[in-house]
């Protein structure tokens, strides 16, 4: 997993919360105004609580090898 950058949580109205995305993952999802993303909940990533936001109508297929240390 790559940390790309630290966000603060902006907020909007009276009970919600924004988090911009990352421009330079916009720009390798080409994503748009109107383009559906999928969140998922996991705590299985990091140990933690955990997002993982994919693009709903992706054509792109990422393969990644992550390796562990220790």
């Amino acid at each position: 997993m790559i940390k790309i950058k630290e966000y603060k949580v902006g907020k909007r109205g009276l009970r919600g919360a924004v988090l911009s995305l990352p421009k330079i993952f916009v720009d390798d999802n080409d994503l748009g105004p109107g383009d559906v993303l999928e969140i998922f909940r996991d705590n299985e990533v990091t140990g933690k609580d955990a997002l993982i936001i994919i693009p709903k109508n992706s054509n792109k297929i990422v393969e990644r090898n992550i390796s562990t240390v220790g």
